[in-house]
């Protein structure tokens, strides 16, 4: 449900939105990629209220880990409130980089920049037609913004998101496929903490890849090689369309080809991809390469 840009292995997905404006032919409209991936959803890195700069602000709202562990059968093997805190930690710190923090605060203010919330899925409207155990709120505006790696350009900055995580949902699907024979008791915790990095990848700016496959991004046609962009100011430059997928990634939607993918709790290729192009980061020594790299950049720019 997230309008933002997703992820695909050594690739990753953005929405249909920006097109080259021209008419189009028989077989559609060429994505534009420098522009899409230009004005892609993200956090904004330039200090302010709502910025990377000093971490993104993350309130669980007071119970969520309760109601986590209440929601377990009793036949199940239990969770404790301190084990359901740890796998959310855990998930947070599977997308974090030297760029990229989050400063988590249990029972904490909703006037944070993520909140996390447990709610019924039998009643919320989120989960009403569906049969999702999780749900990510974005809200995105168009706005100057500055990337992790200092680039400065006008594209789309991520304001605020919420994670709302159906319990009673999430456990009656894991309940289905351990009677399957698909995951077992013993994955019960993995199996929340992966559907954690799902949904907080949606609020990085990613979506599912094996949804959009016309609209995923490569730099070499392989799903499972991870994009590390030449450029870091220019992130965008040697991606192109590709529609080879990983449809074990993290940031797929539906069902995996690999059950054991849905208790993964460590980003697949492609997950990593996105994060690496929408949160660019800089090698050492960063001063020195920034410098050359600024100019280098802006004389491509004057020559197009």
């Amino acid at each position: 449900m997230v309008l933002l840009a997703p992820s695909e292995a050594d690739a990753f997905t953005v929405f249909p939105n920006h097109v080259k404006l021209e008419p189009c032919g028989v077989s559609g409209c060429p994505v534009d990629v420098e522009r899409t991936l230009r004005e892609a959803p993200r956090w904004n890195a330039a200090p302010g209220f709502v910025s990377l700069a000093d971490g993104l602000q993350v309130g669980v709202e007071p119970g969520f880990a309760q109601a986590i562990v209440d929601g377990v059968p009793a036949s199940g093997i239990p969770l404790s409130v301190g084990e359901v805190q740890q796998g959310l930690v855990d998930a947070f710190s599977a997308w974090e980089t030297r760029e990229l923090g989050f400063d988590i605060t249990f029972g904490g203010s909703f006037s944070s920049e993520i909140q996390v919330y447990a709610v019924d899925g039998g009643t919320h409207p989120f989960f009403q037609g569906n049969g999702f155990s999780g749900v990510a709120s974005v809200s995105a505006f168009p706005n100057p913004l500055t990337l992790t790696s200092g680039e400065r350009l006008f594209g789309t900055v991520i304001e605020n998101a919420e994670i709302y995580v159906a319990p009673d949902r999430l456990w009656q699907g894991f309940g289905l496929w351990i009677l399957a024979g698909l995951l077992t008791e013993e994955d019960r915790l993995e199996r929340f903490v992966n559907l954690m990095i799902h949904e907080i990848g949606h609020t990085l700016g990613l979506h599912h890849l094996n949804e959009f496959p016309q609209f995923n991004f490569d730099d070499d046609g392989d799903p499972f090689t991870v994009v590390h962009p030449g450029n870091p100011l220019a992130p965008w430059e040697g991606l192109a369309i590709s529609t080879n997928v990983d449809p074990n990634s993290v940031m797929r939607g539906g069902i995996p080809i690999d059950f054991a993918s849905f208790a993964a709790t460590e980003l697949y290729a492609d997950d990593r991809s996105g994060l690496n192009v929408l949160y660019p980061s800089v090698p050492e020594p960063g001063a020195v390469w920034l410098v050359a790299s600024a100019a280098l950049h802006l004389a491509a720019r004057r020559r197009r």
